[in-house]
């Protein structure tokens, strides 16, 4: 909903932050047809955006996600050690993201991924792992 003009439009997403802002919010750029020039620049807008659910996926801690390069990864924390499992982002929201593992049976349900730490940490890395009361 155009608040300037009290009508109803389309509009296509050209662009969608790879990563959160600040707040926790991600930066969505769009684009809607405005032929008669009656849309003016800085005019608020009411979006609704189509819900997509996605199958087979985890669900990790947006934070866990680490961006490598041009790889994503998190980290699992197995036996004491960190082990890197390179993921595909599925969909993200500012505390969840969804991911599938590159490599099938990487990671699975349960696992142990690590939130605090992780942006230094490299693969086979020797961890501690200090228990948080929820």
């Amino acid at each position: 909903m155009i608040s300037q003009l009290e009508k109803e439009g389309k509009a296509t997403i050209t662009n969608v932050a790879e990563t959160a802002g600040e707040t926790g919010t991600f930066e969505v750029q769009a684009e809607i047809d405005n032929i008669k020039q009656n849309i003016l620049a800085g005019v608020s807008a009411e979006v609704l955006l189509e819900k997509i659910i996605a199958e087979n996926v985890l669900i990790v801690p947006t934070e866990a996600v680490v961006d490598r390069g041009e790889d994503r990864v998190v980290f699992v924390a197995k036996e004491g050690k960190a082990t890197q499992v390179a993921v595909e982002v599925i969909g993200m929201q500012s505390k969840q993201t969804a991911v599938k593992p590159k490599e099938e049976g990487a990671l699975s349900e349960g696992d142990q991924i690590v939130v605090r730490g992780q942006l230094t940490l490299s693969d086979g890395q020797d961890i501690s792992i200090n228990e948080e009361a929820e």
